[in-house]
């Protein structure tokens, strides 16, 4: 079930000139996608973690970096909508 503040993202354009549905936009929904795995905890789970820092060659560090930097940008989305 999609939150309030999630239907507002699928329901109307990022920016009022923009013709590009929400859902086509990469830049938020990849933020968006990163920020919704952190909630679920998905980043806290030690295999994870340590297959990423792997494959991305990062530190833990550093993957959570990413991961707060994304999260901090899909806030910023959903409070311009």
């Amino acid at each position: 079930m999609k939150s309030e503040a999630a239907n507002k993202i699928y329901a109307k354009p990022l920016y009022r000139s923009s013709k590009l549905h929400p859902w086509k936009n990469d830049r938020i929904q990849f933020a968006r996608l990163i920020a919704e795995l952190e909630m679920a905890g998905a980043f806290t789970r030690k295999n994870l973690m340590q297959d990423l820092c792997e494959s991305m060659d990062l530190t833990e560090k550093e993957v959570l970096e990413i991961v707060e930097r994304a999260s901090n940008r899909f806030d910023e989305i959903k409070g311009a909508l």
